[in-house]
């Protein structure tokens, strides 16, 4: 839900409370509650789960637009599509002398089957999850612990 997100973001940036989805769930119903009153009231709420589960998902900004829970700025062509592009650093790479550990959680993290490895921004290389696995079932072989142009 767009206000759950809102506002535990909101209580991050106001009260620095790293709170879940389920405490936005209720901070914002608290708030539309207190909102439609006429009256002064008491209003008490919980923050009940930590926001740390949520890092990559509600204070991810392009988690939340890829979900339609953002505003985004749209283009009308494939560029709403593909939001994530090298030029603002939002896209997902290895560098050459990175770790295969590195690349398989970068990998895991952001649900994709192959990464670019990337030197000073330019393609050099591909990692895939057949490199990750010929490392694991295949004896030691240095030549895999850095990835090399």
């Amino acid at each position: 839900d767009k206000q759950s997100m809102l506002a535990v973001r909101d209580l991050l940036s106001r009260e620095g409370i790293l709170a879940g989805s389920s405490s936005g769930t209720l901070l914002s119903t608290a708030l539309r509650y207190c909102r439609e009153q006429t009256v002064a009231k008491r209003v008490v709420t919980f923050v009940c789960d930590s926001g740390n589960k949520y890092l990559s998902k509600v204070f991810d900004d392009f988690w939340l637009a890829e979900q339609g829970l953002a505003e985004h700025e749209q283009h009308g062509d494939l560029r709403d599509l593909v939001m994530r592009t090298l030029r603002t650093g939002d896209i997902v790479s290895v560098g050459p002398d990175e770790s295969l550990l590195n690349a398989y959680g970068r990998m895991r993290r952001s649900d994709v089957s192959q990464l670019p490895v990337l030197d000073d921004g330019k393609l050099v290389g591909i990692v895939d999850e057949s490199d990750i696995l010929a490392h694991v079932e295949g004896p030691y072989d240095s030549r895999w612990d850095r990835f090399k142009a």
